[in-house]
């Protein structure tokens, strides 16, 4: 009865903390896994897709799906609050003018390149590895129309540097 009663008292805990704890199964069904799924973080929502090129060769260094962020709202929450990103994803930030642009890390969970980009569409700064939670400003150096949110180490995995360029499409198609 007492094994009962905390079972359900763990239970409560978990679906009012809005998680649940979900059961994988392997094929053989012996191992059982448990995996904690937070539902209250963001989800990312596919609307478009950025690609990289080298300034030199203007080879293509590669191609991620992005989430793209105008409205002052997003902009300010960006990728707070989740606890992964997929390698080939990114966040996509769209402002008005160009001008020296500040990011930083609060609430924000994983470590981050960030990538900001002049109204040419040029790379003009990169912050590498940036920190989890700091409240450090993190500054565009030049000014920036576009940044791009990647996970860190991103930029050294594709030799990324200032001076290469970027392209984006968005997705038009999108079903409401």
């Amino acid at each position: 009865m007492k094994k009962l009663l905390l079972y359900l008292s763990l239970l409560f805990i978990i679906i009012s903390s809005g998680s649940v704890w979900l059961i994988n199964r392997s094929k053989n069904k012996k191992e059982i896994s448990y995996v904690l799924k937070d539902y209250n973080e963001p989800v990312f929502e596919h609307e478009g897709i950025l690609f990289f090129f080298d300034e030199i060769s203007a080879d293509t260094l590669s191609t991620i799906d992005i989430e793209i962020v105008e409205k002052q709202e997003e902009i300010v929450k960006g990728l707070m609050y989740r606890n992964r990103m997929e390698p080939a994803r990114g966040m996509f930030f769209i402002f008005r003018e160009e001008k020296e642009q500040t990011f930083w890390m609060k609430n924000t969970k994983i470590p981050l390149d960030i990538i900001f980009v002049n109204a040419d569409l040029k790379i003009v700064h990169i912050a590498k590895y940036t920190i989890p939670f700091s409240k450090e400003p993190i500054p565009s150096v030049y000014p920036a129309k576009y940044v791009i949110e990647v996970n860190a180490g991103f930029s050294n995995n594709i030799n990324l540097k200032t001076g290469d360029h970027v392209v984006y499409n968005m997705i038009t198609d999108k079903k409401y």
